[in-house]
């Protein structure tokens, strides 16, 4: 039997799928909660133009290498040598200084970009003292 073409898929069923629920979206506070591409410190020229002409604070935990630069984000990079530990040592390290960053993001001067380094080897470091000394070596810094 041969159907029209008009007709052809009419035996398929349509309209039977339900349209999906509407869900209230997140608020966009990108720079608040992610650290988006903007906010990082990317080239290797950049990391050393900030290790350059930037200045040196040194922490119990950390050392913050710092400048004033052109843009209106505050930036981070991190840089962890294999003298720190094994890859999980150092990729756990990056992952709190991200974080710390992330959630201490409104507090820091809008042209600052920073690069974080590991003061020593301490497989204890926890979020909340890399983020205290963090904020409390840029409230430092903004004084000078």
């Amino acid at each position: 039997m041969r159907l029209s073409q008009e007709n052809e898929h009419s035996r398929w069923q349509t309209g039977t799928q339900k349209a999906p629920a509407n869900r209230p979206q997140a608020p966009n506070n990108s720079l608040n909660f992610s650290f988006p591409k903007q906010a990082r410190l990317l080239s290797r020229r950049h990391f050393l133009r900030v290790m350059r002409s930037g200045t040196r604070i040194a922490g119990n935990l950390i050392v913050i290498d710092y400048r004033f630069g052109k843009d209106f984000v505050p930036k981070l990079g991190i840089t962890v040598s294999k003298r720190y530990g094994k890859a999980y040592r150092r990729n756990r390290f990056k992952r709190l200084v991200r974080e710390a960053f992330r959630l201490s993001y409104n507090q820091f001067p809008a042209n600052l970009e920073i690069n974080v380094l590991p003061r020593n080897k301490c497989e204890h470091d926890s979020l909340t003292e890399i983020q205290d000394e963090l904020i409390s070596m840029i409230k430092r810094l903004m004084e000078e």
